[in-house]
C-alpha cells in the first residue's frame, strides 16, 4: 500500500509541474500548427479596341428598279450590314476607307440606328464618301461598346455609263 501512496504523491507532484507546462505548450502550439503566406496581384488593362462588320459583301445594283426616268444621278442603298465596336479609351473614334483608288461611281456610307452601352453612343459623320484616305466615320465612341446599321449608297450618274466598281476592302479602324 505504501508503494501506491508514494506513486500517488509522485503523480500529484508531477501534475503540479506538468500542468502549467502543458498549458504553456498548448497556448504556443497553434502558432506552430498554422502557417500563412502572402503575395501581390496586379491587373493591367491596356488600350482596347475591337471592331467587326456583320457581312462580308455588300451588293448594290442599279438595275432600273426604283430608278426614276430622267433623274440623274441614279442611286441605290443597302442596310444589310451592321458594325459593332468596343473601346476603353475616352478619345476613341472610328475611321473608314476603301481599297479602290480609281472609282467610276460614288459609294457613301453612313451610321444609322446607333445603339451603345452606355446610352451616349458617339456622333456619326453625316455621310462619308469612301476614298483611299481614312476619314472620321464616328467620333466620341470611347469607353463603351455599340452597334449601328451601315447605310451604303451607290451613286451613278447616267453620263458614267455601265460598269462595276469593286471595293475589295472597306476598312473600319478604331483610333485614339
Amino acid at each position: 500500500m505504501h508503494i501506491f501512496a508514494n506513486l500517488r504523491n509522485s503523480l500529484r507532484c508531477q501534475s503540479v509541474v506538468l500542468l502549467p507546462i502543458s498549458l504553456i505548450f498548448l497556448l504556443l502550439m497553434p502558432s506552430c500548427l498554422f502557417a500563412q503566406a502572402s503575395h501581390a496581384a496586379k491587373v493591367t488593362v491596356p488600350n482596347l479596341a475591337v471592331v467587326s462588320v456583320s457581312s462580308g459583301v455588300v451588293s448594290l445594283a442599279i438595275n432600273g428598279t426604283g430608278v426614276v426616268a430622267g433623274v440623274d444621278p441614279m442611286t441605290v442603298t443597302s442596310q444589310a450590314t451592321t458594325l459593332s465596336w468596343g473601346a476603353n479609351t475616352s478619345t476613341a473614334k472610328i475611321a473608314v476607307k476603301t481599297s479602290l483608288a480609281l472609282q467610276k461611281y460614288t459609294l457613301t456610307v453612313q451610321a444609322i440606328n446607333i445603339n451603345g452601352v452606355p446610352t451616349s453612343t458617339g456622333i456619326s459623320a453625316p455621310v462619308v464618301t469612301l476614298t483611299t484616305t481614312s476619314q472620321d466615320f464616328m467620333t466620341g465612341i470611347g469607353l463603351k461598346r455599340g452597334t449601328c446599321t451601315l447605310l451604303y449608297t451607290g451613286i451613278a450618274p447616267a453620263s458614267k455609263g455601265t460598269g462595276t466598281d469593286t471595293h475589295t476592302t472597306i476598312t473600319f479602324t478604331i483610333t485614339n
